[in-house]
């Protein structure tokens, strides 16, 4: 029995479950091509390099107002199992009804958790992502307890065809450290931090993350801390203006992107990482579904502050105890946090323990696999 798991470009945060796929017999189809002058594309190609695995690299249709098209989509009709990954995307579309009619089994992989609803694109599609997760999905693998509650909630799918695969990334904690490359990115932070603490941002600069909600409550917790911001994006100019109106350029400093591998070195040399995204209704990522750098911080026990608008909050933060959950686009919310983690050195510490212990308990790949493994004997089971 062939299976072929239909994704996007894997990355290095896939690599350790997409091996425990492969071995088990999975099929892959990338159906999209990062740009390799991208730090993502160069990522991907190193992955690929490693990836043992069969796999077929699809080249996407240009000129498209979307992406993951290719004419090579006519390959998944071959499998006896296809896994598509997200509700929204064009192979799942174009192929899941077809596959359904030809009598073959259809698993959906998803990380969404609020269904873009108010967006112009998805709302004529809406009646037809429903008929196709009631009448064609044999099986579902979610990456959060939100995620399982859209489903069951606003698709009426039953609980027992729902695997949870909370999302995972590499255990930051147990990864070897190049002791020069950690120096020269400290001595980078201590060059604009002058002895504070340091807050750190570590994302994309696009509005849904919030950071210019978090500049705002900068501006509300002791002078003795700094924001330094990692990261390059659209947003960045209106976050530079909020940081010159509240006269914080002395305490709030951008330092541009870095490449996968230098996250680790941000990460060590910070006491408090936040991650500040919003709702925003009308846009087609209307949340952050979960974030990758929430699990990069907690697994090196940095104590982490997210606002109830991260997918990752729900599963691994209990506020006060594994990390601290502030509300979305509130920035006296996400100050009064900071500042409870500010003042007590001890409480910080603890925090970042206890953060790791629940991240690792439910965030890792044997669990990930399982979830998958679950989904799709449930899948074969039926043929």
């Amino acid at each position: 029995m062939k299976i072929v798991f239909v994704h996007p470009a894997i990355r290095i945060y896939h690599e350790p479950l997409f091996n425990r796929l492969g071995a088990y017999g999975v099929h892959f189809f990338f159906s999209t091509i990062n740009d390799p002058k991208t730090h993502m594309g160069v990522e991907t190609a190193q992955v690929l390099s490693r990836f043992h695995y069969p796999y077929h690299q699809a080249r996407e249709i240009q000129g498209l107002p979307f992406g993951n098209l290719s004419f090579d989509l006519w390959r998944v009709f071959r499998a006896d199992v296809v896994m598509f990954s997200y509700l929204t995307s064009i192979p799942f579309l174009l192929c899941a009804l077809l596959l359904k009619l030809l009598g073959k089994k259809v698993v959906l992989f998803d990380e969404t958790w609020r269904y873009p609803y108010d967006v112009k694109r998805y709302k004529p599609f809406l009646g037809y992502v429903r008929l196709l997760v009631r009448r064609c999905v044999t099986s579902f693998v979610v990456a959060s307890s939100n995620s399982k509650t859209m489903f069951t909630q606003e698709f009426q799918v039953p609980a027992e065809k729902i695997a949870v695969a909370y999302h995972s990334t590499v255990d930051f904690g147990a990864l070897p450290r190049d002791p020069a490359k950690l120096e020269q990115i400290k001595a980078r932070i201590e060059a604009v931090s002058h002895g504070r603490k340091v807050i750190l941002y570590l994302a994309r600069i696009v509005e849904y993350k919030g950071l210019d909600v978090l500049i705002r409550a900068m501006a509300a917790v002791p002078e003795s801390a700094c924001l330094i911001v990692v990261g390059g994006g659209p947003f960045q100019e209106k976050c530079a203006q909020v940081v010159s109106d509240l006269n914080l350029s002395e305490r709030v400093h951008f330092l541009g992107s870095c490449l996968s591998d230098e996250s680790l070195y941000y990460h060590l040399n910070s006491d408090i990482f936040v991650l500040a995204s919003r709702f925003m209704p009308g846009e087609i990522v209307n949340c952050e579904m979960w974030g990758n750098t929430v699990n990069e911080a907690m697994s090196l026990e940095v104590p982490t502050v997210l606002t109830d608008a991260v997918g990752a909050s729900a599963d691994v933060i209990v506020d006060g105890v594994s990390g601290m959950e502030a509300r979305q686009g509130d920035w006296e919310s996400l100050a009064e946090k900071l500042r409870f983690l500010l003042a007590d050195d001890a409480r910080r510490v603890a925090i970042g323990k206890q953060g790791r212990t629940a991240l690792l308990e439910k965030c890792n790949y044997d669990q990930n696999f399982g979830a998958f493994k679950q989904a799709l004997d449930q899948a074969t089971g039926e043929r």
